[in-house]
């Protein structure tokens, strides 16, 4: 009987996703960012008010102009709602707008909006911020920061766009909410758009850690590190609560001093006022109202009655007041920063120009624009104020530079509230670099191919590469069986990584062939120092040998080297089995772009020319298409199973999986 000879491969189609690289800046190292879900916020309602008698007090009524209406596009939130009826929901969205007016960032703020059952029916609301520290651009690393004002300090995403930034809950089954955007709420009604910004105050950062237990007084979480609000407040004597031991009875006292303030010179300014907020610090400690709140005595009937610590029937709050906003914008919600591209070493300084763009929520000083650099780590230093370029462009430069040394520096401004910026962010911080001829090569970091198969179409050789000064050029030699000596330039996709696709088909590789090559990088310098990788001899790649099999048999709880490609044979969470998984989920785009996922069983197989069978089981969620015929790309996503005789030309021997599907083939 006639046998066949040939290989097997299992092919996804789906949508390829564009890849964006993120690079630049000054590389500094930093302990990695922690990220926890916040305690939730739960804030009293008027049952436990000792002042909650409606007749022996004033329901202040402030209506600021209503928000304009914002697009999705225009606003600062991203609200995804659930259970929300419609007039519930245009409610905490008119809140929304309130805050979107009053708030800059360029990172939308992702709020889980939860219109839900409480089992408790005197709770009116919760939110619960999600919370990170030790990013990047944080001001003070060791310090929680709740990840909307996170993401507005650092200007991206710090986690997954599908998480929250904020979740927020309230209870559906009360009866006595007013929906109303009017600000004329009934006596007998909480009014929910003034309850939502409340609550979503907390969830930008009006909240902190400090508390009372069996007589002691604590701050931070489980790691005992506070927030940022935490950091602001003080006593009478103007001592900042975090100084004072956690778990101490000092520390209690001045919890419950009805004596601390928000140190916060924005709120001060805004209010036109010499004294700081006054911060809610009754004695005894009243859990989920002290210290998070403005003090409701003081605050109550003003402006700034948003924040102050019990919601109350017929009250009605559209706005944050002066003292509100200053706290806020102290903690970060206005903000400055200084971009600028670090200086490489140099030989020559005549003529450069150390190069600013200042960014600023509010103004800034333009003559405290300063640049500062040393000699000796700054024993010493040098200031220069910068000129003004315009559009927030600022130049400065060293006039008599000393050659053949180390040159230290940094940047700072001042905004009009005297909050000073620098770059880098950090105190004791700067950057350095050398000024003299160069003697350094560059640096190549790569990781070797030593092993390729046959049929693969191309080799894509990649390599990270440095230099102090800058790169004139890189190339790759490489040559075949010991033969000819080819030389290519490698293409740079960005000012470090490096790569070159050598195509395979025209060499005619057979198992058993060595292809060797060589990275070889020189810098610009007036040196043209050079580096090569390897430092010496040649990196060997051979094309793997696979023998011809008559049958072949695989549960994947073994011999996963057998497939190349782009599946992995794993068994993930939920999965009992090893098997062959796509990525989860696999790559989805836009338009024409496709990706073609491949997995390939190395070994050719002989098959007979009748009666030959392949028996697998195969599971299939895809994203469905428009028309039945998968060769049509209106098709959508689909798997198949195909097999080849040469490599070139694939057959399919089965159908088309559609989505949800299971085959037993």
């Amino acid at each position: 009987m006639k046998k066949l000879c040939g290989w097997v491969r299992i092919s996804l189609k789906g949508l390829l996703p564009a890849l964006i690289a993120l690079y630049g800046g000054a590389s500094y190292v930093y302990a990695q960012p922690q990220i926890r879900q916040g305690q939730p916020i739960v804030c009293a309602y008027d049952h436990f008010n000792p002042h909650n008698l409606q007749a022996q007090r004033k329901i202040l009524h402030i209506n600021n102009s209503p928000p304009a209406r914002k697009s999705s596009e225009d606003s600062k939130f991203e609200v995804r709602y659930t259970g929300f009826t419609p007039e519930a929901q245009a409610a905490f969205q008119y809140a929304v707008d309130i805050w979107s007016s009053l708030l800059k960032t360029n990172v939308k703020i992702r709020v889980f909006a939860n219109w839900a059952f409480l089992e408790n029916i005197n709770t009116l609301a919760f939110v619960t911020p999600t919370e990170i520290r030790n990013f990047s651009e944080s001001p003070q690393p060791e310090v929680w920061y709740p990840m909307a004002l996170a993401e507005k300090l650092a200007g991206r995403n710090l986690n997954s766009v599908t998480e929250a930034d904020i979740v927020a809950t309230f209870n559906s089954r009360r009866d006595d909410w007013y929906f109303g955007l009017d600000g004329n709420c009934p006596p007998d009604k909480f009014d929910l758009v003034s309850v939502v910004l409340h609550e979503l105050g907390h969830g930008l950062g009006f909240s902190g850690t400090f508390r009372v237990s069996s007589s002691l007084g604590f701050f931070g979480l489980t790691d005992g590190k506070p927030k940022i609000y935490d950091t602001f407040l003080q006593n009478g004597l103007g001592q900042y609560l975090t100084s004072f031991q956690s778990g101490t009875l000092p520390l209690a006292n001045q919890i419950t001093s009805n004596s601390v303030t928000f140190e916060s010179f924005i709120a001060r300014t805004l209010a036109s006022s010499v004294a700081n907020p006054r911060i809610f610090a009754p004695n005894p400690y009243q859990p989920g109202s002290s210290i998070s709140h403005l003090d409701e005595n003081t605050y109550e009937n003003t402006s700034d009655a948003l924040m102050t610590p019990y919601a109350e029937r017929g009250k009605v709050t559209h706005g944050a007041g002066p003292h509100t906003k200053g706290m806020l914008y102290q903690m970060g919600w206005l903000h400055t920063v200084i971009q600028h591209t670090p200086m490489r070493d140099q030989e020559v300084l005549a003529g450069k120009k150390f190069q600013i763009k200042v960014l600023s929520d509010t103004a800034y000083q333009n003559n405290s624009v300063t640049f500062h650099y040393s000699y000796d780590g700054f024993s010493t230093q040098n200031q220069v104020i910068m000129s003004p370029l315009g559009e927030g462009w600022f130049e400065a430069e060293i006039t008599s530079p000393i050659p053949e040394s180390t040159i230290s520096y940094y940047f700072d401004v001042l905004d009009i509230f005297n909050r000073k910026y620098r770059y880098p962010l950090r105190e004791q911080q700067f950057v350095s670099f050398y000024y003299g001829v160069d003697t350094q090569k560059p640096v190549i970091v790569h990781n070797p191919v030593t092993e390729i198969i046959q049929f693969m179409p191309a080799l894509t050789l990649q390599a990270a590469i440095t230099d102090n000064i800058g790169l004139e050029g890189v190339v790759l030699r490489y040559r075949v069986n010991e033969g000819a000596v080819t030389e290519v330039t490698m293409t740079a996709a960005d000012e470090l990584n490096y790569s070159y696709v050598l195509g395979l088909s025209a060499l005619s590789l057979k198992p058993g062939d060595k292809i060797e090559y060589q990275i070889e990088a020189t810098d610009s310098s007036s040196q043209r120092n050079v580096a090569v990788f390897p430092p010496s001899g040649w990196v060997t790649v051979t094309v793997k040998t696979f023998e011809v099999k008559e049958t072949y048999v695989n549960n994947f709880s073994g011999n996963q080297g057998d497939f190349y490609g782009d599946f992995t044979i794993s068994t993930p969470t939920g999965f009992v089995n090893p098997a062959i998984h796509s990525p989860h989920p696999y790559p989805k785009g836009t338009g024409s772009s496709a990706t073609d996922l491949v997995y390939t069983l190395l070994y050719p197989v002989k098959v007979a020319e009748e009666n030959a069978t392949i028996e697998f089981d195969e599971v299939v969620l895809v994203e469905p298409g428009t028309v039945n015929d998968y060769t049509n790309p209106l098709f959508g996503d689909y798997v198949i199973v195909e097999a080849s005789a040469d490599l070139q030309n694939w057959v399919p021997l089965t159908p088309a999986m559609i989505p949800g599907s299971i085959l037993s083939g």
